[in-house]
């Protein structure tokens, strides 16, 4: 892309953000095009264009980040849009290139959860991995509280069980915690417990009879593409194998959401992956509903 193409990617970004939240109210259709357009110009990465006849008909952008000891390429719901799809797959192919020859050893892409969007790059060879849901907070979803179930704040007394809480949850998505080496396993913990104590968090557990069995934690979600404003982020639901199928997690959900509500917020989303299928059962379930699927290739 040259700084003259800017405006056409720009109103091409608009259009797919637009597209998607007219097939789905909890897609954002609005964002701050100066913001975008500054990004864009201000990236050390470029935005690969496509063009036909004089018009550009295909974007593509993505931001090299590193995380969990590699760097990748990563694309936003905004990142790229196509008239034609062998012009995306013409732009990815050579796009690739160049994020290989930076270092880069996967390429992450958020598009709408629609079977058209998921499908373009399952065609182009990438697996679909997690989903981000999102629902409207509203105070007629609360449910019925068992007394026993008693949700309080984590406190630091509290790690040992978040630490194992937390590697059930990734037996669950299918990580295997024990395939990891001691340096992965402290950065891990420290990430936790960081969390944990971060007072901008709201990190609750639900005890039964005095034993932590379950946890989750709360965020203002942040500022990006599709998201609404007044957005809570919802992460770490986990509840202890032995407790499963009892109402845990809906009660311990049910409290956070409250929470958030009386907070100010308007919407939450939350994530699962999709190999977690108990938990994309509990969340459609619970009301919330798919705007976003990740899926990823390696390069």
């Amino acid at each position: 892309m040259l700084a003259p193409d800017v405006d056409a990617v720009l109103e091409r970004a608009h259009r797919q953000i637009a597209s998607d939240a007219a097939s789905n109210p909890l897609i954002n259709p609005t964002f701050d095009v100066d913001a975008l357009r500054n990004a864009l110009l201000g990236s050390p990465e470029p935005t690969w264009v496509f063009e036909r006849d004089g018009e550009i008909t295909a974007h593509l952008y993505a931001a090299l980040l590193q995380g969990g000891g590699e760097l990748a390429a990563w694309t936003g719901p905004d990142g790229s849009s196509a008239d034609d799809n062998g012009d995306l797959t013409t732009l990815v192919e050579f796009a690739s290139t160049h994020w290989r020859d930076r270092g880069a050893r996967h390429h992450f892409v958020w598009c709408s959860a629609t079977h058209e969007h998921v499908t373009r790059w399952r065609d182009m060879g990438y697996t679909a991995f997690s989903t981000r849901g999102a629902l409207v907070l509203s105070r007629e979803r609360a449910r019925g509280r068992r007394n026993e179930y008693v949700v309080r704040r984590a406190e630091r007394r509290d790690l040992p069980v978040a630490y194992d809480l937390d590697e059930q949850l990734d037996r669950a998505q299918g990580d295997a915690p024990e395939r990891r080496t001691p340096s992965e396993r402290r950065a891990i913990r420290r990430d936790l417990r960081d969390t944990l104590l971060d007072p901008d968090n709201n990190h609750l557990v639900l005890e039964i009879e005095g034993r932590v069995v379950a946890q989750c934690v709360t965020f203002r979600a942040p500022a990006r593409r599709g998201s609404y404003p007044n957005t809570v982020f919802l992460s770490e639901v986990a509840v202890d194998h032995d407790f499963r199928r009892r109402g845990v997690a809906r009660q311990l959900v049910d409290h956070a959401l409250s929470l958030a509500r009386d907070d100010g917020f308007e919407f939450c989303e939350t994530q699962w992956r999709l190999s977690n299928r108990e938990a994309a059962l509990f969340w459609s379930a619970y009301g919330f509903t798919a705007t976003y699927q990740r899926l990823q290739r390696a390069l």
